[in-house]
């Protein structure tokens, strides 16, 4: 699942990587191809292709979780499935690469900025920012909402 920072400012992501730069877990990249057959991710660190199944899902949004913040909560996830081959005749791929921050190692939540890098001439820039987490979590919950009051405060 997906939380989205309704109508958050891009321009600012440079500013805030170097603060939670700390916190940073993981960072992940690859090509997303969009065929007229599929979308695929090919993760050339692990040597794998995956077809992405998107199944689409219900939005929550919850209105002034913090400071004037709205969250928008996505249910909708994908199917991944491990592949040989890529099909479809017409593509756009683009590269995508993500950083992982928690606060704490225990957290079950992420903060993700991405950005995607121009394969030809190598420039990249930021594209999206979210929270990352198991769908089975409690937004009511003490110890989540303070987790995500924290990232939050710090976007201000």
């Amino acid at each position: 699942m997906k939380i989205y920072i309704e109508n958050f400012n891009l321009n600012v992501l440079n500013e805030i990587e170097k603060i939670f730069k700390p916190h940073l877990v993981k960072s992940t990249a690859l090509i997303r191809l969009y065929t007229d057959e599929g979308i695929y991710d090919i993760d050339n660190d692990n040597n794998k292709i995956v077809m992405l199944e998107p199944h689409d899902s219900k939005i929550e949004i919850i209105k002034d979780y913090f400071d004037n913040f709205n969250l928008i909560i996505d249910y909708s996830y994908f199917n991944k499935n491990i592949i040989n081959s890529i099909y479809g005749h017409k593509h756009i791929s683009k590269k995508i690469n993500s950083n992982y921050y928690k606060l704490v190692s225990t957290s079950k939540i992420y903060l993700v900025i991405e950005s995607q890098e121009n394969i030809d001439t190598k420039e990249s820039f930021h594209t999206d920012i979210y929270f990352e987490c198991d769908e089975n979590i409690n937004f009511k919950d003490l110890f989540v909402k303070q987790e995500i009051i924290e990232f939050l405060s710090a976007l201000n």
